[in-house]
């Protein structure tokens, strides 16, 4: 489906008192706002880990929550996150090459070269 489909979808679905977002495969009705930076922040914490030592990646408008300015250490986002960037109130540190699963594989091997240097 087409952003600007979602987005209008999203509009509606908020006139109505209602929140939607999305991801690469689905589209997400709740009553509250989907937060799932603030649930890595709950688990960061529980293992007593500094937020500023998480990275974060996503590829649609569902991880905005990964991407809020200053609350992790580095936030990454798909190329997907390009062609969306003005449904998310704030943007990644950094934006990888590769779309979907191919951005994440790429992030993880550049984690993996670096912890290994």
């Amino acid at each position: 489906m087409a952003v600007d489909a979602l987005v209008t979808l999203r509009d509606a679905a908020e006139a109505m008192g209602v929140f939607l977002v999305w991801s690469n495969v689905h589209i997400h009705i709740a009553e509250r706002l989907p937060d799932k930076g603030a649930s890595v922040l709950q688990l960061a914490r529980e293992d007593g880990l500094a937020p500023r030592r998480v990275v974060t990646i996503g590829d649609a408008p569902n991880d905005a929550g990964l991407f809020v300015a200053g609350r992790f250490g580095l936030t990454v986002g798909t190329a997907d996150v390009i062609d969306q960037r003005d449904v998310f109130p704030s943007l990644p540190d950094c934006v990888t090459r590769g779309r979907e699963s191919d951005g994440f594989l790429e992030l993880a091997a550049l984690l993996l070269r670096t912890r290994a240097a």
